[in-house]
């Protein structure tokens, strides 16, 4: 099957609510559809960029998505893979860029096969899989009453963005909030995108570790890999990497 067409269209849509993180309010969320065309099948792939977070934005995207685009035209969907591995440039754009197009072409094939996309990566589209929910509102009473509904609404996770108070002191007061908003049969994450040094985020974990955190989430900056080495060195609670896993590799 060879591509015969290749299109985007950027969306920005505005939330109902301010989703705040350590990076500010969030008002709008922005991304790429894609559009591979092939012997008069359509496939969709979609990417989306977070406004005030590190990392490319949508027009970096498109700008990748163009030179991607040009290689992969008119050439087999099984090439994809070499397309992709020839094409230079920003390490996070060409992964968010070479993802959207590479579920468009799953999705291409998985329409000419009549097969999901879940079957052609080898799993089942009967399954469901556990996520959490994402708290993002920086008042305390209003952060426990969202951590509620969500579980009330059947989640047995709920994640809270930290790194947004502005003492150690007030920031445990808003977890603290949370917890007891939750119950403790409620799994708690904290993700702080990055906002906190080494010593803070040791210091804060350290304090939070009474609520029963089962992870906290990109603790301090990306580019710090000893500090995440560091502050896992210091504190019981497991650390997780998100901002920093920017490539494939």
């Amino acid at each position: 099957m060879k591509v015969q067409s290749i299109a985007w269209t950027t969306f920005h849509i505005p939330l109902i609510t301010d989703f705040t993180t350590a990076h500010g309010p969030l008002r709008v969320r922005e991304g790429t559809i894609v559009r591979v065309g092939a012997e008069g099948l359509t496939g969709y792939g979609e990417t989306s960029t977070v406004p005030g977070f590190p990392g490319p934005g949508v027009d970096q995207i498109g700008v990748l998505l163009e030179i991607l685009g040009r290689e992969l035209l008119y050439r087999d969907t099984g090439d994809a893979g070499a397309c992709f591995a020839e094409v230079r440039g920003d390490p996070s754009a060409r992964l968010l860029a070479g993802c959207a197009l590479d579920v468009a072409l799953h999705d291409l094939r998985g329409k000419a096969t009549g097969v999901s996309v879940a079957e052609l990566l080898g799993g089942d589209p009967k399954r469901t899989i556990p996520v959490n929910a994402t708290v993002g509102v920086a008042d305390g009473q209003a952060a426990a009453q969202a951590a509620q509904d969500a579980v009330a609404a059947g989640f047995g996770c709920v994640k809270l963005k930290v790194g947004v108070a502005e003492s150690l002191d007030a920031e445990l007061r808003r977890a603290a909030a949370v917890r007891k908003a939750i119950g403790r049969e409620t799994r708690l994450r904290l993700d702080a995108n990055g906002a906190w040094d080494r010593e803070t985020a040791i210091a804060r974990i350290a304090a939070l570790e009474a609520l029963d955190i089962e992870l906290v989430e990109q603790p301090v900056a990306a580019d710090d890999l000893e500090g995440m080495v560091r502050v896992r060195a210091a504190v019981r609670t497991p650390i997780a990497a998100d901002e920093a896993a920017s490539s494939a590799g």
